[in-house]
């Protein structure tokens, strides 16, 4: 009997290792081959599962994207508090650093490449949806809430990208301590803002 073979999770394991060389070289320093080498298979099997570079390249970027959609959504549906569920889309540890990792290397692919830039406004956009539910989830029992969280979740997500970026480029210093203090404090202050208590 013919063993059956996930395709998709084949491809996700592909992107694993596009994702993790990409870390160390960038985008335009990733080769087929050296994926393919990372691998131990063929470049031959790469191209079995994907046309070329760039399409290896972009489905790279969108299934990191979407991993990190992924870990916001588990927060709001664990139940914990605010604070915590937002932590859950920043670098406080590795495998979370590394989808930043990724996501910040897109960056000049995101400034020429149309189909790269609407990736990212579209998971830019999910991911202040999730926040403005976040917060309406958390906070619907306040009698100061707003009607519409999306503002104030465009605002937070600036303040995650921040922090998130500092915790990439400088881990030693942005330790997951001091990335969760600056979160606390910006939390606060647009509680202090609105006039919550």
């Amino acid at each position: 009997m013919p063993v059956s073979i996930d395709h998709d999770e084949r491809r996700r394991y592909v992107c694993d290792i596009a994702a993790r060389l990409i870390s160390r070289a960038g985008v335009e320093g990733v080769t087929v081959r050296d994926v393919a080498a990372e691998a131990g298979c063929s470049t031959r099997i790469i191209s079995h599962y994907f046309r070329n570079k760039r399409e290896l390249l972009l489905l790279t970027f969108s299934e990191f994207s979407q991993r990190s959609l992924n870990e916001g959504e588990a927060a709001l549906a664990s139940g914990a508090d605010l604070q915590s569920c937002l932590e859950a889309l920043l670098p406080l540890d590795e495998k979370r650093r590394l989808s930043w990792q990724v996501w910040l290397a897109f960056w000049g692919k995101t400034a020429n490449d149309p189909e790269f830039l609407a990736e990212q406004v579209k998971r830019g956009r999910q991911i202040s949806e999730l926040i403005a539910r976040l917060f309406a989830h958390r906070c619907k029992t306040h009698p100061d809430a707003p009607a519409n969280w999306d503002f104030i979740a465009e605002h937070v997500l600036t303040v995650i990208v921040g922090i998130a970026t500092q915790g990439t480029f400088d881990p030693q210093h942005w330790t997951a301590d001091l990335q969760r203090t600056h979160l606390r404090h910006a939390l606060n202050a647009l509680w202090r803002d609105r006039g919550f208590k």
